[in-house]
This record gives C-alpha cells, sequence and structure tokens, in this order.
C-alpha cells in the first residue's frame, strides 16, 4: 500500500478551504490502496501530524450542511521533513526528537489553497526533497496563483481574457507621495482621481482584486469612481500587487476541469455553471450558503460547450499545469463571447466544490479521481532519474 501525505492549511487566507477540502479527501481515499497522513500546515507554517484516531474520527464524523465548516483540524504531534533520497521517500520525524520516526511517505497530496500551498512554494519544497505530489510543480504553480502572470501567459498564447491594468504598491505609493510634494491630500484614499486616467482603457463597472488571491477574498466589485481608492487599499492589505479587470455585464460563471491521463491525452469534465448572486460570486455564496449554486451540466449551447473545453485544455498547456487543473470562465451571453478568468491548478475539493462534482456527474466518483492523481504523480517524470525508477517500477510496500 502507498503511503500517502495530505498537507493541508497553511498562512493564507484559505487556509479554512484548505482544511474542508483535506476532509473531504481524506474520507474519499481508498483504504484498500493506500495508508493516509495528515499533516496539518499551522498558520505561522509549523507542520503538525494529526494522530491516528483524529484520522480515523475525522473520516467517519458526520458532515456538516454548511461546507466550509466540515475542516479537518490541525493538531496533534510538530513534525519535521527529512527526505530519504534512495527511495524517493519523506520520513515524517518528532520536532523535538529526530531520530523518532512518525511517518513515512511516498506520495504526497498538497490540498492547499493560496500563499505558501498553490503558488509554487511547497511544491519547491517537495521538488528540493525529491518526493512525488500531486498537481502542478513549480513554475505553473506560480502562473495560476499570480493572476497579472496569468493573463500575460494567456494572452501570449491568444486565449481570451477581460482587460485588465496591474497596479503594484510601488506606483501607487509614488502617486500618492506626488501629491503630497504638491500639497495635495495625502494618502491612497484620497487619490481616486489620479488613479482613474490609469485605467482609461478599461469600460466601467471594474473588478478590483488582490493578484495573488482566491476563494473571491479581498475582491470588490466597483461602480462609482468615489469607490475605486478604497477598494485599492482592502486589496493592498492582501497583496502588493492589485489587478483591476474589466467587468464582463451579466456574466455567466462557467468552469472546467482538466485532468492529464497516463497517456499523456488531457481530458476535460462536464462544464458546470455557478449562479451569482449581486453581481459577485463572493466567499459566502462559494462556501457558507446551505443551499448548492452549481449546475452541472451547464445549459450551455453546444458550441459554447465545446469551446469551454478547447480553451481549458490550451489554458493548461499555456500554464505548464499538471496532473490537474479548473479553468474558469466569463460568458456574456448577449455578445457570446467567452473569457478565460482564471486556471486552478488545485481547486477546492469540498463536498461543493465544482471540480469533483462536474467529474462525477461524468461518471468519475471521487474515489476514483483522487485515484487517478496519486498515480499521476508517482507516474510523472522526476528531475531525479532514480526517485522517477524506482516509482515506475512499483514499489509499494
Amino acid at each position: 500500500m502507498f503511503q500517502v501525505g495530505i498537507f493541508y492549511g497553511g498562512p493564507s487566507s484559505e487556509h479554512d478551504v484548505s482544511c474542508a477540502s483535506a476532509k473531504s479527501v481524506l474520507r474519499n481515499l481508498s483504504r484498500d490502496r493506500y495508508i493516509v497522513h495528515a499533516i496539518g500546515v499551522t498558520r505561522s507554517r509549523r507542520f503538525m501530524l494529526l494522530p491516528p484516531e483524529a484520522v480515523e474520527y475525522a473520516r467517519n464524523e458526520p458532515a456538516p450542511s454548511v461546507p466550509i465548516a466540515d475542516r479537518l483540524p490541525i493538531g496533534g504531534i510538530p513534525v519535521e521533513l527529512i527526505p530519504h533520497r534512495a527511495d524517493g521517500s519523506l520520513s515524517v520525524v518528532h520536532a523535538q526528537d529526530p531520530a523518532h520516526q512518525v511517518a513515512r511517505i511516498d506520495v504526497a497530496f498538497p490540498v492547499m489553497h493560496g500563499a505558501f500551498g498553490e503558488d509554487g512554494v511547497i511544491q519547491g519544497l517537495l521538488e528540493a526533497y525529491g518526493v512525488c505530489y500531486v498537481g502542478s510543480g513549480v513554475a505553473a504553480s506560480a502562473v495560476g496563483m499570480d493572476k497579472v502572470a496569468m493573463k500575460r501567459v494567456f494572452a501570449a498564447e491568444g486565449i481570451p481574457v477581460t482587460p485588465y491594468v496591474a497596479l503594484h504598491a510601488e506606483r501607487l505609493a509614488a502617486i500618492r507621495d506626488a501629491k503630497i510634494s504638491d500639497n495635495s491630500n495625502t494618502g491612497i484614499s484620497n487619490t481616486s482621481t489620479t488613479l482613474i486616467p490609469l485605467l482609461n482603457t478599461l469600460r466601467w463597472p471594474l473588478f478590483v482584486k488582490p493578484a495573488a488571491g482566491g476563494s473571491s477574498i479581498g475582491v470588490v466589485r466597483v461602480t462609482d469612481p468615489a469607490e475605486l481608492a478604497g477598494a485599492i487599499t482592502h486589496a493592498l492589505a492582501r497583496d502588493t500587487t492589485v489587478i483591476v479587470e474589466q467587468a464582463v455585464n451579466n456574466a455567466r460563471e462557467i468552469r472546467c476541469g482538466v485532468l492529464a491521463g497516463a497517456d499523456g491525452v488531457l481530458r476535460t469534465s462536464m462544464p458546470a455553471e455557478i449562479k451569482v448572486d449581486g453581481g459577485v460570486l463572493d466567499y459566502r455564496q462559494k462556501y457558507e450558503a446551505v443551499d448548492s449554486r452549481l449546475s452541472v451540466p451547464a445549459d450551455l449551447p453546444g458550441p459554447v460547450t465545446q469551446r469551454v473545453r478547447e480553451l481549458s485544455i490550451q489554458a493548461f498547456d499555456a500554464a505548464g499545469a499538471y496532473g490537474l487543473a479548473r479553468v474558469d470562465f466569463l460568458w456574456d451571453q448577449a455578445a457570446d463571447e467567452l473569457f478565460v478568468n482564471e486556471i486552478n491548478t488545485m481547486p477546492g475539493f469540498t463536498a461543493r466544490s465544482s471540480f469533483a462534482r462536474a467529474w462525477e456527474a461524468g461518471g468519475v466518483p471521487l474515489p476514483q479521481l483522487l485515484s487517478w492523481l496519486i498515480d499521476q504523480a508517482l507516474l510523472r517524470p522526476a528531475r531525479h532519474p532514480d526517485i522517477a525508477t524506482r516509482h515506475l517500477e512499483g514499489s509499494a510496500s
């Protein structure tokens, strides 16, 4: 049996979403194929191994009606990670007694969203340790997390994206300082009239977002120029780069999953649609609503469904993703215009998440989907030939 380490939590604003995703993954991993170790990452970046009895309890605990409340706790033994390059495994040792191994991992499943987990940081750590892991590598994870880099990559590949402007904290500070030297009012909150010319290529209304963020945290829809500076300040509290996007009026939110097969063929799920209230798909609608807002399959004309699937594969390739991704779209039905909004290299796995539900609607239940992803992780071309050979020859024990 393979020993799988689920990594979850982390310091990002999506900490709770990660813990909910991890709970769902834990529940659905085959007991016959895998020994599972749950390694929580605290908000202060400490690794904690959840005790076996807590793992077993979490597997069997009744699920609450609100998915975000169904979270895998972080606690237990403080641990450190030590690689064994000869066989590609990872030793999990007690932080106060490094000679005491408390677990061993053949493959890591970083069910982490946001900074430290979905941006290439933990992927880089696992690469340095030479450990196989589920999902995209360092570069693709970083591109997928940074909305500015993502849009530039997509635009270079001819993939349609909404018009945008990137604003960096340094430039905004320079604007503020220039106003001070002109004896004007101080602070970003009083610079709306100066900022507006920077955005003159965009049509209102606008969306203001942290460039490296997810789960709609920090996103504000701006309809009045007077609201702009406040929205930018709100986004700057979460990132040093802000992206301002032109809104797609009456847009329909479409999502499509992508899986990479062992044969190298990319497969797409049925497109799904999320119903949006108030013009913004916010955190509450995604995770805290009791009722599901997801429709699978999305009620789309055949040509639009086909285009969604084609663009999903193009976006996956353009980002250099591996294993899995979810590609999000905005469809202007009146104008019949389709835009790629973003790619998620580690989509959510909560009970409400569109990625797993779309595949399940297409005949791939979550346990099968997870096994597929772990198999792909074990077979991926490794930078360490000895490790790749070990896994390809089959070393389950």
